[in-house]
Order: C-alpha cells, then sequence, then structure tokens
C-alpha cells in the first residue's frame, strides 16, 4: 500500500513537470522527460508486485442449527421423596445442572405460594410454568418446592400439589434436541389450556363480584379475607411474646392474643350473618351469567379450551 502511494505521487509530480516543460522546455526536452517518467512507472511496478498480498481477514463461523445455549439441566436419577422441608420464597441463584426433578403448570385459576413459614406470600395465576425442585408436604399433603422461571431473579416457593400438575422426571438435556423440541410443544400446551381456564374462570368471578356488589353482604369478601389472615397474625405476636425481653412487654403481646381471638369470634359472628343475608338477597337476585358465557371473549376462550382439550387427555394416557 504503501509503494502504491508512492507511485501515485511520482505520477502526479511527474505530471507536473511536463505541463511546465510544455510551456518553458523545447522539444528536444521530451524525450528525457518520457524516459524518466517509464523508468519511475517500471520501478513502482517492480516493488508493488514484490510486496506480498495481504491476509485476507477471517470469516465468522457457520451458524449452528441447534437451539440457542442455556443453561440446561440434567436428569436426576432418583425420583422425589416427600420431606417435611419447607420452601422459601423469594430471590435464589438460578439453578445449576441436576436442580430439577421436572417441570409443572398452575391448574388452578389462583395458587397461593407460601414461604418457609408458611405464610402466603403472593398468588401465581393459572398456566404459569415452573421448574419442580422436590416434593414437600405441607400439614399432610403433597406439595412442591418449585422455581418460577418465568419472573425475574426465578423465585423459588412452595406450591400445593392440588393447584398445579406436574411432571415428573421430565428435564431438558443438553444436546437432546428432538426432545427439547417436544419439551417445548408440551410446555406450551399446557400453558395455553390452562391459561385459558384460568382467564375465563375469571371472567364469570368478576362478573358475579360485580352483581354481589348491590347485596346487603358486599362487606362478606373483605371479612373472609381478613378471617384467613388471623393465624399468620396471631403466629407473630406469639413469636413476638417469646422474644420479649421483660415479663412487662411479654404481658403486653399476651393481652394483644387474647384480643385478637375476641375480634375473631366476632369477625366469624358477622361473617355467618352476612352469608344468610347474602343467601337470602340472591333467592330474589339470581346471578345470571348468560351475558358473560355470550360475549366474544368467553366465546373464544372456550373455543381454545375445546380445541386443546383432546391433546391435554392424552397426556394422561400412558405411552406403550
Amino acid at each position: 500500500m504503501k509503494t502504491l502511494l508512492t507511485l501515485i505521487l511520482s505520477l502526479l509530480i511527474l505530471a507536473g513537470t511536463g505541463a511546465f516543460a510544455l510551456r518553458h522546455f523545447r522539444p528536444e526536452k521530451w524525450n528525457a522527460v518520457a524516459d524518466t517518467v517509464a523508468g519511475a512507472v517500471t520501478n513502482a511496478v517492480a516493488q508493488v508486485k514484490a510486496e506480498p498480498p495481504a491476509a485476507e481477514p477471517e470469516t465468522d463461523e457457520p451458524l449452528s442449527l441447534e437451539p440457542p445455549a442455556e443453561p440446561l439441566p440434567t436428569p436426576t436419577p432418583e425420583p422425589p421423596t416427600a420431606t417435611s422441608e419447607t420452601a422459601e420464597a423469594g430471590p435464589q441463584t438460578i439453578a445449576k445442572d441436576g436442580d430439577f426433578i421436572g417441570w409443572g403448570v398452575v391448574t388452578a385459576t389462583a395458587a397461593t405460594a407460601y414461604n418457609r413459614e408458611g405464610k402466603r406470600v403472593t398468588e401465581i395465576p393459572g398456566g404459569e410454568l415452573f421448574q419442580l425442585v422436590k416434593q414437600v408436604t405441607a400439614n399432610g399433603k403433597t406439595a412442591y418446592y418449585v422455581e418460577l422461571e418465568q419472573r425475574k431473579n426465578k423465585p423459588r416457593c412452595a406450591l400445593l400439589g392440588d393447584d398445579c400438575r406436574v411432571f415428573v422426571g421430565e428435564v431438558r438435556v443438553p444436546g437432546d434436541v428432538d426432545g427439547f423440541v417436544a419439551m417445548t410443544a408440551k410446555r406450551r400446551l399446557v400453558r395455553d389450556y390452562y391459561s385459558a381456564l384460568a382467564v375465563r374462570a375469571k371472567l364469570l368471578e368478576r362478573a358475579r363480584e360485580r352483581h354481589f356488589a348491590a347485596s346487603p353482604a358486599k362487606d362478606l369478601p373483605k371479612l373472609k379475607k381478613q378471617l384467613a389472615g388471623v393465624p399468620a397474625y396471631d403466629r407473630s405476636l406469639e413469636a413476638a411474646q417469646k422474644a420479649a425481653k421483660s415479663n412487662a412487654e411479654r404481658l403486653r403481646y399476651q393481652d394483644k392474643r387474647k384480643e385478637l381471638r375476641y375480634r375473631t369470634t366476632g369477625l366469624r359472628e358477622e361473617i355467618k350473618r352476612l352469608e344468610a343475608a347474602a343467601a337470602e338477597w340472591e333467592k330474589s337476585h339470581p346471578f345470571d351469567s348468560s351475558a358473560i358465557q355470550n360475549g366474544a371473549v368467553w366465546k373464544r376462550l372456550s373455543a381454545n379450551i375445546e380445541k386443546l382439550e383432546p391433546q391435554i387427555r392424552a397426556l394422561d394416557t400412558p405411552t406403550p
């Protein structure tokens, strides 16, 4: 490249020299100018030929047809064993290979997630997928310790077995493209089916709430929610009472627990009264679901559910 630039500059200089000679030199001096130009060009061309060719740039590696690389777990041969260990909610580190024993999907309209203290931390909508870490027990019933793979930071929690469907032993294996494709299709199937069921049930539930808002017992859902939170609040007061550093503080928490029991009794009585009032009101104001069920959204969801149902039933059929 350097030699080529030298050649171009030489030609420009010589061209200027020739133009100058055209004005001031005599014709007999043109031969000398022509010889000089020819010699410079010959030398430059020889230098260019002598230079080694520049190395070609390296090309990119060819594209791979395999699925995008991601940390995929390896299968675990041992089946899950029941344990009394509870789950921990909140951000966790991403699971390493071998941490999972399968996967699953939430089948309830909204499943309650619990932390290690058994406290309700959030609700998981139907159709949400998760990775199955282990099987656990909750009050003697089957539950699962799961990783919510679709959420930020992939938090872990415990879900009740009645609220979800699991596929134990089905894990993604790196390099198994056919298995990866089959599992992806299966996961998409159960996600779409149970999501549609959950959304349809939620539509009906909201329609009932709007209808019930005109009832004299419209505060009934709120009171039931308060009653459901009583056990957790009582446990927190009990823990504070045990950790108290003085008798006065301990007695104060004891009094709070007594007051909570009195209030809980009154809450139950009020709920019982409102339930009776709601039953009487609904006799003369029955809920009509036809309006919501004749809507375009309900019909579209129902059509999708009916279309996917045969494939869902096929999942329960053992393969020969």
